[in-house]
């Protein structure tokens, strides 16, 4: 079964997780509610316990932190294959 787990306070979606029904309850930490189902946090959030579709002012920033951090994990993944040739050159494994 999937589970979404929201913060009780904000409504926030934090995860989805999938478990067995017996495992359901032990899945949420203080503050935080569980809810059968999966909802995305950058389609929802809860209301009143209650999902609720986000409005697009409230989407636009998650849509902005998505981008930088597709654009930081592109720059990582170069910065690290930069640094790996150049020490399995130095190691004489490759030339």
């Amino acid at each position: 079964m999937i589970y979404t787990i929201y913060d009780k306070a904000t409504g926030k979606i934090k995860r989805n997780v999938s478990c067995h029904e017996s495992a359901r309850d032990i899945q949420a930490q203080d503050g935080e509610e569980i809810i059968n189902g999966k909802f995305e946090s950058t389609e929802f959030k809860f209301v009143k316990g209650k999902p609720a579709k986000l409005t697009q002012s409230e989407k636009e920033p998650l849509a902005v932190e998505g981008e930088r951090s597709r654009l930081i994990s592109a720059r990582m993944k170069k910065i690290l294959k930069e640094m790996a040739i150049k020490e399995l050159k130095k190691e004489g494994l490759i030339e």
